[in-house]
């Protein structure tokens, strides 16, 4: 059984109208788990994620299928 192990903590940024942000780092670093907090998929266990603004918000989700025809 695998143990409940913090992948964010102490996580504070801002990104400014305009610019555009990419996520690089090792696999089980909590990128694809930032993206759908940021997103509004997922909620923190704990703290909170905030959107202040009209910030557009697009991501390619990991697994993404092409439509079917």
């Amino acid at each position: 059984m695998r143990s409940m192990a913090s992948i964010l903590e102490d996580v504070t940024f801002s990104i400014h109208d305009g610019e555009k942000v990419g996520l690089v780092g090792a696999n089980g670093s909590g990128k694809s788990t930032l993206q759908k907090l940021i997103a509004g998929e997922l909620r923190p266990t704990r703290g909170s994620a905030q959107l202040v603004g009209g910030g557009l918000i697009g991501y390619l989700p990991r697994f993404w299928r092409r439509p079917t025809r």
